[in-house]
């Protein structure tokens, strides 16, 4: 069967992202991690619980908003980190 020429950027969110910052295009801040202490450094580096309230953190792959959790504190971000990718406490 031949292919309907579909590749990885369109099957992962993050790629997808970086594809429309590389073209010009506006798109939301983002961080691909396993590493619940990256992901909590990089939010209080970017300031963006004082710009947005909030983080979303959500798997690469995933339909709809299957494992999608918004975070307000670096408690709720280690939580979801927690059960996504099961980093330790």
């Amino acid at each position: 069967i031949p292919s309907n020429g579909i590749d990885e950027v369109h099957k992962d969110k993050f790629l997808q992202n970086e594809r429309l910052r590389e073209h010009g295009i506006d798109s939301a801040l983002q961080i691909a991690t396993a590493s619940a202490d990256e992901a909590v450094e990089w939010v209080k580096k970017n300031n963006l619980f004082d710009k947005n309230g909030q983080v979303v953190i959500k798997p690469l792959r995933s339909a709809s908003t299957d494992g999608v959790y918004f975070c307000k504190t670096e408690d709720d971000i280690r939580n979801a980190m927690k059960i996504l990718v099961g980093e330790p406490d």
